[in-house]
This record gives C-alpha cells, sequence and structure tokens, in this order.
C-alpha cells in the first residue's frame, strides 16, 4: 500500500528532527556543539539498533496497532524532551550554587550529563522500533494483494527511510529551526506523529481491538500538538523562564 511508503517517509523525517532537536538543545545549554550532535547521533543510532533487535515480539502479533502506541509514546516524548533537559541543567546549576562550588566535580557532572542524554536514548528506541513494524504492516498489506518480491519490498521501504531522513537532516537546519525555534520544531513534529497515528489507526479501524482507546488518544494528541503549536512562542517563554532563567 502507498500509505505506509509515505509514512516511511514522514516517520523518518520526525525521527531524525527529534534527535536534531535534541542536540541544538543540549548544545545550547551545555555548550559544546560538535561534541553533542556527533554524542547524539552515535547514541540515536546504537538505541535504534538495540530496540530493532527485540522488534520482533511486537511485529508478529498486531503490528499495526503496537505502531500506533509507539508513536503515542513518541509524542509525550516528543513533547517532553526539551524541558526535561531544561530542568536537569536547572538541577545541575542549583547543585552547584547550593554547594558553593567553583568548579563541577565530576560526582555531579557524570550523573547529570547521563540525565541530559537519556530523551535519545528513549527516542531512538522508540524509533528504531518504527521501522520493523512499518515493514510489518506493509508486508501485511502486500501479502492481501497478491505479494511480491520481499527483498525488492524491503528495499523500497529503506529507500523511503533513507529519503525522510536526509529531508529532515536538509529542512531542519534550513528552515524549520530559523523559523519555529527549538519549541515550534518539537511541536510541529510532535503534532506529525498525531496525524500519522490518526492515518494508521483508520486504516486498521476493521481489525484493531484497541481502536476506542487509541482513537480518543490520538484525538488529544492531535488537538494538544495544534494549541501548543499555535501558542508555541508563549509555552517557550514560560517554559523558559520557569525551567532555565529562574
Amino acid at each position: 500500500m502507498r500509505v505506509f511508503s509515505f509514512l516511511t517517509v514522514i516517520f523518518a523525517f520526525c525521527s531524525i528532527v527529534y534527535q536534531l532537536f535534541i542536540a541544538q538543545t543540549l548544545s545550547s545549554t551545555l555548550g559544546g556543539t560538535n561534541f553533542r550532535y556527533a554524542l547524539t547521533i552515535g547514541l540515536y543510532i546504537t538505541s535504534m539498533g538495540f530496540a530493532a533487535l527485540f522488534s520482533q515480539r511486537f511485529s508478529k502479533v498486531k503490528p499495526l496497532v503496537n505502531l500506533i502506541d509507539v508513536e503515542l509514546l513518541l509524542i509525550v516524548a516528543g513533547l517532553l524532551c526539551a524541558p526535561f533537559i531544561l530542568l536537569v541543567e536547572k538541577l545541575r546549576i542549583v547543585l552547584l550554587m547550593s554547594l558553593s562550588l567553583a568548579t563541577e566535580p565530576l560526582w555531579i557532572s557524570a550523573p547529570i550529563g547521563m540525565l541530559s542524554h537519556l530523551p535519545i536514548l528513549l527516542i531512538g528506541v522508540l524509533s528504531g522500533l518504527e521501522l520493523p513494524l512499518l515493514m510489518a504492516c506493509s508486508k501485511k498489506a502486500k501479502a492481501g494483494e497478491g505479494g511480491g518480491d520481499e527483498g525488492v519490498f524491503q528495499a523500497d521501504i529503506l529507500a523511503y527511510d533513507y529519503f525522510g531522513t536526509m529531508l529532515g537532516a536538509l529542512i531542519f537546519p534550513f528552515v524549520l529551526l530559523p523559523a519555529l525555534g527549538i519549541f515550534g520544531v518539537s511541536f510541529l513534529t510532535t503534532g506529525a506523529n498525531a496525524v500519522t497515528a490518526c492515518v494508521l489507526l483508520m486504516v486498521g479501524r476493521h481489525t484493531n481491538p484497541r481502536f476506542g482507546r487509541q482513537a480518543v488518544l490520538c484525538g488529544i494528541a492531535v488537538l494538544l500538538t495544534a494549541v501548543l503549536f499555535w501558542n508555541r512562542d508563549a509555552v517557550q517563554d514560560v517554559t523558559l523562564r520557569n525551567l532555565y532563567f529562574s
């Protein structure tokens, strides 16, 4: 089905954009832009690989239902990752000030650094589950249409995935970040995930045992991300004022 090819592009686009705006947030708060981007991509690829290893248990039974759940979790993670990083940085500053430390000791920098990079691992694991689940869904749909060469089918999905990743890597620094800022990009990306979750929900509406619950959650996700995106400047100001500048 063509819809799965289109969704592969969107998911790959959103996945790399998540990691890029996390890297930008980390470099803005912790410094070391080159290091943060390199570490983010390294942790992202590694966590995706680990997720792919364990994806079979999710892709064998009801892959479409599981994929919608993954998208809903990605929406929550995507919305919270930037505020979480700011909150961890505020915790670091509070610790240093309360202890009157002129330099940051390892026992503070090490755990704080690990906490700051947790969103990379979380979104990497969820993104790593997307492609195997999408391939399982597409394979099942193709089987219903008469099947085809599995090798060609897998190559097509991978090609769409790489294309979506390339689009995200190019559009983020030149279009999204300058126009929307970190929080705007976050809300736009999670909104795209919410819309694609709704598309998946409609594709499998006749065979989805959790249709009602997922429909409510998808509707809430679309409404929430739309409201946040529309008020992105105000949300960013409030978040920065309470979690960072204070």
